[in-house]
């Protein structure tokens, strides 16, 4: 079976890889703009909500084609999204109260 690329597939990764940069550098910006309003779990909550309701209907039928896979998988997925994203933002987000978002941001980069 042939596959067939769509031409602009390219441009559409790299946009979505520069959108994925400037999403990421906005979070230590946004993260100690509103943490003295927003509790830092409910700003992660609405956060991650925005984003499953604007990806949803790009990733749909994938998620449909490979919802067995995802099922049978379901308990490590949910290790790693915990361990990572949720671990991420439970430290990131309350030490903006306690250091500028500058700071946050390059000590995030940190290997």
């Amino acid at each position: 079976m042939a596959v067939i690329l769509n031409p602009l597939s390219p441009l559409l990764a790299y946009g979505a890889l520069a959108l994925a940069a400037l999403f990421w550098a906005g979070n230590m910006p946004t993260g100690s703009a509103v943490h003295a309003r927003i509790s830092p779990a409910l700003l992660s909550v609405w956060r991650w909500l925005a984003i499953l309701l604007l990806l949803f209907p790009f990733v749909a039928k994938e998620l449909h084609r490979r919802a067995r896979e995802l099922l049978l998988a379901w308990r490590i997925l949910l290790l790693l999204a915990l361990l990572s994203t949720g671990l991420f933002n439970a430290m990131v987000f309350p030490s903006l109260n306690h250091t500028s978002a500058a700071h946050a941001a390059q000590a995030s980069c940190r290997r």
